[in-house]
């Protein structure tokens, strides 16, 4: 994968695949970064070496993430203004349709850009979320991690003496990863500093108390028009949702997978079956 940027370098990325070949606009999960995707393209590539030659990928870092530039003081980081970030970038990208493919937050947001851009979008590919958190749920993860009333105040700078324990901090996280996953995502998430390691991504970044009803998101959902594959984890929680047998209820074209794995199940994945979910899924209809 080949290190990009956009938009005057505000919007840190990762390049794979053939420019010109079918585009893939790749949306990570919250707080992690475009490594996240590094273990599915690399069992593709295994798989189907000719994949590079018919895909063109971007995996981008989201703002206040990764290696992207943060918002300024004067701006947060609510889901839905995520949607004119990914637009921009495909504008920039001169891609007037591509498939949508995203992971946790990055499936969320995926689903509100093609709502907003439907006829831009030719396939949503969503692995572990269907729709944006709304008013008529929070799972108990959220109340640890709204430390304060405002959801958009700073956390805590937490500082590591090495990339051991940072490795071993994202390994023990809100959602655990293997030593390998984490090293993946380290390697984009955190920064040096003359007193140690620190995170990457932005201290304010917060899940959003901001939020649609679940009657908004069902709207979008119902709307969507173009195929929808959606990956869940045997362990992961996502499927459990109040609201997922509703949500998926109304999407008119759906096709929903289970694989064996957590919420990272794509970049746990040893096995290399999460990418051949995402070629298969991809591939369909052609």
């Amino acid at each position: 994968m080949r290190e990009v940027s956009f938009l005057g370098q505000r919007i840190a990325a990762l390049e794979w695949g053939t420019p010109g070949a079918e585009p893939v606009l790749a949306i990570h999960g919250w707080l992690d970064n475009a490594a996240s995707f590094s273990q599915l393209l690399d069992a593709l590539d295994v798989m189907c070496p000719r994949a590079k030659l018919q895909i063109h990928l971007i995996a981008i870092d989201l703002p206040g993430h990764g290696r992207s530039a943060w918002r300024d003081e004067s701006q947060h980081y609510p889901v839905g203004q995520y949607v004119d970030d990914v637009l921009a970038v495909a504008d920039e990208l001169q891609w007037c349709s591509f498939t949508l493919f995203g992971h946790s937050l990055g499936a969320a947001i995926s689903t509100l850009v093609a709502g907003a851009a439907s006829d831009r979008i030719k396939k949503l590919l969503l692995i572990e979320s269907l729709g944006p958190l709304s008013t008529a749920w929070s799972p108990p993860a959220l109340k640890v991690l709204r430390k304060s009333e405002g959801a958009e105040a700073k956390r805590p700078v937490r500082y590591f003496k090495d990339y051991e324990h940072a490795t071993l901090a994202r390994m023990n996280g809100l959602w655990p990863l293997s030593r390998q996953a984490a090293e993946r995502l380290i390697e984009r998430g955190v920064s040096v500093t003359d007193v140690g390691l620190k995170w990457s991504h932005d201290p304010r970044l917060r899940e959003s108390t901001k939020r649609m009803t679940e009657e908004e998101v069902i709207s979008v959902l119902a709307s969507l028009s173009m195929p929808v594959h959606l990956l869940l984890a045997d362990q992961g929680n996502i499927k459990l949702w109040p609201v997922m047998a509703q949500r998926q209820a109304v999407i008119p074209h759906l096709q929903v997978a289970q694989l064996p794995g957590g919420h990272h199940l794509h970049l746990e994945d040893g096995t290399g079956k999460v990418a051949g979910w995402f070629w298969q899924s991809l591939r369909e209809g052609k």
